[in-house]
């Protein structure tokens, strides 16, 4: 009986022994190290770090520039490096002998954009509209599709004024705009009227557009404000946003930087960073995509197109383009001819890269209407507005003499048998063709020697122009590459 009482006792104890060990073997606990890192946007030197590790009682932090291993236990801090260079930091999260271990790479590249935009200064880092490019616009779906450019300006006060205006970045994320007397607006005049002097808008000049809108931000604007973000419309060309905030704020043409046709001072306006360098002790640059609201080629809402501007921020004020000084052109009349046999009157120009323009060119055609020995040879090239011209020193008395005749031999290949003589006043800049007057001859006779006449006796009472444009094959959606020769322009 003692016998059984103790083969019992010892199965009771045997499994009470059993089941305490079980209970001495705890579950393992499931640690993770998570952690994100973000580049400080003003210190270039920082991160900003967040331990998003789970289960952990204490961390371990190796910043990998060679530092102290790091303990902190905050959900969120910052470390800040003391060279630029690209580093991997590495966080060992801990509980109890439980470890896990998981690691980012960081670049630090010293400088951020908003410390490049604001530099040092309270007052703010100045920057200007790089004159020789101002504004070109693009296909966005295509940046090779040139589709317009604001590259000059209607008058030399315009132009000057344009060269003065500052953008002006500040530290503490203010943004300024200072045109510096005068306000270059937009020039359609359904909208908002001629400008009331020719360097534009006088800034002491509170004003309304025709059509009613209260426009008297337009000028000097200050209490604007600028954010640096990620891109999100240019990606992945661009990384970061400019978004300036504020009525009236904005960098270069007023319906720039934002998706809208602009009629009124817009709220807001957004440009995004394609590149940006320290020049030493060259100007600073910027390169900003941004989208061009609506322009007189028709693009709009429907249809934003994609404008690239560049911004300088000069060292010292020798590098500041200096003021053009205009001087007026008397009204005169005199010959112009171009015979190719002797020296002529003008001087040619190949604008927009014709494929070949060769002067005084043996006359492969001798024949019909022109036995000359030299003539002009021209291939037109695949450019969409490629052209020859010349400007005169003065500005043609049309009402005296307004007629010009010239001969023309067209190749039997070239695509588009069209031939255009225009005028236009150099005044007007890069925008000289909007107050051209053109005469295009259409569907002319290839293969032999034509004679064609200009006749501008419709303008005689002009007294603008003092620039010639000579066109063959058209131009823009309609150009043709071909073959042409001509000889014997003449002003009768």
């Amino acid at each position: 009986m003692n016998k059984k009482i103790f083969i019992v006792l010892l199965a009771v104890l045997q499994t009470t022994v059993f089941f305490s060990c079980s209970d001495d073997d705890e579950p393992t606990v499931d640690v993770k190290s998570r952690f994100s890192v973000v580049n400080d946007e003003v210190d270039g030197f920082k991160v900003n770090i967040t331990n998003d590790s789970e289960n952990a009682t204490s961390y371990e932090w190796n910043f990998g520039d060679g530092s102290e291993t790091g303990t902190q236990s905050a959900t969120t801090f910052s470390y800040t490096y003391q060279e630029a260079g690209t580093y991997t930091i590495t966080l060992t999260a801990i509980n109890g002998n439980v470890k896990n271990v998981s690691t980012k790479e960081v670049v630090i590249s010293g400088m951020t954009l908003k410390q490049f935009l604001a530099g040092t200064e309270a007052t703010g880092k100045v920057w200007h509209l790089e004159f020789d490019l101002l504004i070109n616009m693009f296909n966005p779906d295509n940046t090779s599709e040139w589709w317009y450019g604001w590259n000059s300006l209607p008058t030399a006060d315009q132009r000057n004024t344009v060269r003065h205006h500052e953008y002006i970045f500040k530290p503490d994320g203010s943004f300024e705009f200072k045109t510096n007397g005068f306000t270059v607006r937009p020039v359609a005049s359904i909208l908002f009227g001629d400008a009331p002097e020719t360097k534009g808008w006088s800034d002491d000049v509170s004003w309304e557009s025709l059509i009613g809108k209260d426009c008297s931000t337009w000028g000097n604007n200050a209490n604007l404000t600028f954010q640096i973000s990620d891109a999100s419309k240019y990606v992945p060309m661009c990384t970061n946003r400019i978004t300036i905030g504020g009525k009236g704020g904005h960098i270069g043409p007023m319906d720039c930087g934002t998706l809208k046709v602009i009629d009124e001072p817009a709220l807001e306006t957004f440009y995004e960073v394609l590149k940006w360098a320290d020049g030493g002790d060259q100007p600073d640059t910027v390169i900003l995509y941004t989208p061009w609201g609506g322009n007189e080629n028709g693009v709009g809402t429907d249809r934003p197109a994609l404008g690239v501007i560049t911004l300088v921020s000069y060292k010292n004020e020798s590098q500041i383009p200096v003021d053009e000084i205009v001087v007026e052109k008397p009204l005169g009349v005199y010959d112009i001819s171009e015979t190719f046999e002797t020296a002529g009157t003008m001087t040619w120009v190949a604008d927009n890269s014709p494929a070949e323009f060769v002067e005084d060119f043996a006359n492969p055609v001798s024949g019909g209407i022109n036995t000359s020995a030299k003539v002009g040879k021209y291939v037109r090239g695949t450019q969409d507005y490629a052209n020859l011209q010349f400007e005169l020193s003065y500005r043609m008395n049309l009402g005296t003499r307004n007629v010009f005749k010239m001969k023309v031999y067209i190749d039997s290949e070239a695509a588009v048998p069209t031939v255009s003589m225009k005028l236009q006043d150099t005044k007007q800049g890069g925008n000289a063709w909007q107050t051209q007057t053109e005469i295009k001859l259409q569907d002319l006779t290839k293969g032999q020697w034509i004679e064609l006449t200009f006749d501008f006796s419709a303008v005689a009472t002009n007294e603008a122009y003092d620039k010639i444009v000579v066109q063959f094959g058209d131009e823009g959606a309609n150009k043709g590459d071909g073959l042409f020769y001509f000889d014997d322009l003449i002003l009768q």
